[in-house]
């Protein structure tokens, strides 16, 4: 998986407003390489996400669907009627209609059409027909789809990684706020280094501030927008 900065572009970025080129030595590259994975790793982990780019063929994965009455079902996607298992009518338990839905690693439809999708019971490798993925206007808005979600009277079959997606994943290209935000968590890693214990500024002059281990507040609000929350019953 590769970073979504280099220390190139740390080293750029820690030049602005300074009037001056940074040039980082050989001992200084690897510190901000690190840095930078570290960055990404922090990013990655509060999104829930892996911004890695599009892949430039079509690669095999395998996912696991939800089912009607799986409230992890409704916690993640709260238009499936089937997340209910059951609808009351009269006192008598009627089946609620079954849609059946597959959380997918994100992908967008860029370089590929719907079609090239080819969605397979891992078991029989019978093909099963997808009727739309979701979010439904996730292309209009420039955000990845997430799930699918299957033609009526579909087959679906049950169990961990049974279901195989073969597909382009990944991301067009790395979402610029993002990219901000990684460069600003890195350049405060990188500076960690002279602030070994947590502990930035000077008792004495009255301007300490404790480093907290969380990502920095900025960052925090770049990468709000981009989190993928997951449910489990």
């Amino acid at each position: 998986m590769a970073d979504l900065i280099t220390y190139t572009d740390l080293q750029t970025y820690l030049a602005t407003g300074t009037g001056q080129a940074i040039t980082f030595g050989a001992g200084e590259q690897t510190m901000a390489t690190l840095a930078c994975g570290a960055a990404t790793t922090a990013i990655n982990t509060a999104t829930g996400r892996n911004f890695a780019a599009q892949d430039s063929v079509a690669t095999l994965r395998y996912f696991t669907p939800y089912r009607a009455g799986d409230t992890r079902a409704f916690s993640s996607f709260p238009w499936n009627p089937g997340a209910w298992g059951y609808l009351p009518y009269f006192f008598y338990p009627i089946p609620a209609v079954p849609d059946r839905i597959v959380p997918i690693d994100d992908l967008f439809l860029t370089n590929q059409v719907i079609g090239d999708l080819v969605f397979k019971d891992h078991a029989t490798q019978a093909v099963l027909t997808l009727d739309r993925l979701w979010p439904f206007n996730a292309g209009a808005t420039g955000d990845p789809y997430t799930a699918a979600l299957f033609a009526p009277g579909t087959l679906i079959p049950e169990g961990e990684g049974s279901i195989d997606l073969t597909a382009k994943f990944g991301w067009v290209a790395v979402p610029s706020t993002i990219k901000n935000a990684a460069l600003l968590q890195a350049g405060r890693y990188f500076k960690r280094a002279s602030s070994l214990f947590g502990v930035a500024g000077n008792d004495a002059m009255g301007n300490v501030m404790r480093l907290w281990a969380q990502l920095d507040p900025d960052v925090e609000m770049m990468v709000r927008d981009f989190r993928r929350y997951w449910a489990a019953a």
